[in-house]
């Protein structure tokens, strides 16, 4: 059976799974779904493989031969095929496009109920239903260059279109209560309306009452009834947003809480801003010496000395 049939078998059995009243199967079905878009991408790496080469493109290990008329060539070896990294390398290298944003959201939910046994609600599921919608749509159009129902069959389209756009209707609709909330950062209401509740991992995460103080505002998951306090949700919620890269969010000077955004420079939860520029010698403040006394950690050091 060739890649792309057991991809599309694998995408087929996770959309059955999730349609099972047996809740034990949500653990199958992400399992499912996410090897289906992993033997997704390795079809098309199979699919542009030089002739002769053993599939190069999939294979681990690539090692160089000399063939008949003596050309070097490079032959994929031994079973083990590429990792999610490295689909993204080689994908990056041929200028192969997918939404690696949405691929490493899936991962994760499959990684979290896998190994550390999250609760997992129908709710969650359907984002990542969604997102899997959006990744498989859009890869077999454009990389694959066919129609994606076709592939899928009639069925497993209509649930993947169908627990889409019900998930996308109650996301907007969470979305819609949170715009009502004048937050003064740009990077805090993007880390909010993308943060997955702690408990059941839902995207589902909106407000109580937008039109209270904002420090008083109570965040609600509609799945699960999880409640967040306002700087609980700000410090869980940038956490996660940043986690790729810390150096965008610090200990605040003032108040002590990891939400100062140093791009931004102020803190979400107190609204202070600290000097970013040092006043001995002028140069900006690094994120990681940025300690609200307005001097670079060289210039501490050498005032320091002095004394």
């Amino acid at each position: 059976m060739s890649i792309l049939n057991n991809a599309i078998d694998s995408l087929v059995l996770g959309l059955e799974d999730f349609e099972s009243s047996n809740p034990k199967r949500l653990i199958s079905c992400t399992r499912n779904l996410f090897a289906g878009i992993l033997l997704l991408f390795k079809h098309k790496l199979a699919s542009i493989s030089p002739a002769g080469s053993d599939e190069a493109l999939i294979k681990q290990k690539v090692l160089p031969q000399v063939d008949t008329d003596g050309k070097v060539i490079w032959k994929g070896k031994g079973k083990k095929t590429v990792d999610v990294q490295e689909i993204r390398d080689r994908f990056t290298s041929l200028g192969i496009k997918t939404h690696w944003d949405r691929v490493e959201k899936i991962n994760k939910f499959r990684n979290d109920i896998e190994h550390y046994h999250t609760d997992m609600s129908k709710d969650a599921i359907r984002q990542l239903i969604t997102d899997c919608f959006i990744v498989v749509r859009d890869f077999i159009t454009d990389e694959i260059k066919d129609d994606p129902k076709k592939l899928l069959g009639d069925e497993a389209w209509e649930t993947l279109v169908s627990v889409s756009e019900v998930y996308e209707k109650e996301k907007e609709e969470c979305v819609k209560f949170i715009d009502e909330v004048v937050f003064g950062s740009d990077a805090l209401y993007e880390a909010i309306i993308s943060y997955n509740c702690i408990s059941c991992s839902s995207g589902l995460i909106t407000v109580d009452d937008p039109k209270l103080p904002k420090e008083d505002i109570t965040f609600v998951c509609k799945s699960c009834g999880q409640e967040y306090v306002y700087e609980q949700m700000v410090e869980l919620s940038l956490g996660e947003y940043f986690s790729d890269d810390s150096s965008y969010l610090i200990d605040c000077p003032e108040c002590d809480k990891k939400a100062y955004i140093y791009h931004e420079q102020r803190c979400a939860i107190c609204e202070e801003s600290a000097e970013h520029t040092c006043e001995r010698c002028g140069e900006d403040i690094p994120a990681e010496e940025l300690d609200g006394s307005g001097f670079c950690g060289w210039c501490t050091h050498m005032m320091n000395k002095d004394d």
